[in-house]
């Protein structure tokens, strides 16, 4: 009976290998959030609007300074806010992250196999 493993949306053919997945989610939760938000500066442009930089980086993102004021969009919501500051920005990064979390069900691992008694296969 042929068997494998789900973890984060992904196939694994074996139980070591979607173990390493979590540690690679680990990762990205802690330290990754482009893969939920996007983080842009917005710079005033003189009559009440905002010029929108490049997407930072994760690196950025984790680093972000408190006297700019930042545009950030959520991929999976698309909750978007505009001019906020870097604290703002943190406290919505956290809030999706979970969001982000719960879609890629990072607290699970699934292991399926196929149906031994009947081929399904042209069902799917």
């Amino acid at each position: 009976m042929p068997s494998y493993w789900i973890y984060g949306r992904t196939q694994y053919d074996t139980q070591a290998e979607a173990e390493a997945a979590v540690t690679e989610m680990k990762n990205k939760l802690d330290n990754c959030p482009t893969n939920w938000a996007v983080v842009k500066e917005a710079t005033p442009d003189g009559s009440g609007g905002y010029i929108l930089g490049s997407p930072l980086t994760d690196d950025q993102v984790n680093n972000l300074d408190d006297n700019t004021l930042y545009n950030v969009w959520s991929i999976r919501t698309g909750e978007n806010l505009i001019a906020v500051d870097a604290a703002t920005v943190t406290s919505k990064i956290a809030e999706w992250r979970v969001n982000w979390a719960q879609i890629m069900e990072a607290n699970q691992i699934f292991q399926t196999w196929e149906p031994t008694n009947e081929d399904m296969s042209g069902y799917v």
